[in-house]
């Protein structure tokens, strides 16, 4: 919390450095997402009000120690299991999959001589159905 602002961009930056070389170089070609924020930004964010803060937590829950302070993040592991926003995100997951299993089987189902606009843009996921439909 009481890391100056000037040294948290800086440390950002690098990081940001990083995930463009770990996403661009042809022997790794990964996406690594990083969370560089103060503890008390994340522990509001698992509020899960709004899109950035669903984005934000579902990074920290799907997120691997790899350095740092593993006490300041099992505080924030603690924070996901008190805040009850790791059972949000679980429930997120269940809700997407079973919208995936119904687009599948409405995909399957559809005659293959007509399918209409709305069957068709079951073959997008749901952030590219807005952008295609």
């Amino acid at each position: 919390e009481s890391l100056p602002d000037e040294i948290k961009t800086r440390i950002d930056n690098e990081m940001t450095a990083l995930k463009s070389l770990y996403l661009r170089h042809p022997q790794f070609r990964h996406e690594i997402d990083f969370i560089c924020k103060r503890k008390s930004v994340m522990e509001r964010q698992f509020q899960y009000s709004d899109i950035h803060d669903k984005i934000a937590s579902k990074i920290a829950y799907e997120s691997m120690f790899l350095g740092g302070s593993l006490t300041l993040y099992m505080e924030v592991r603690d924070a996901m299991t008190r805040t009850g926003v790791d059972q949000l995100i679980e429930a997120d997951f269940a809700h997407a999959l079973k919208d995936r299993k119904h687009a599948m089987k409405a995909l399957l189902d559809a005659p293959g001589d007509a399918i209409d606009a709305e069957t068709r843009s079951l073959f997008y996921f749901s952030q590219e159905r807005v952008e295609f439909s």
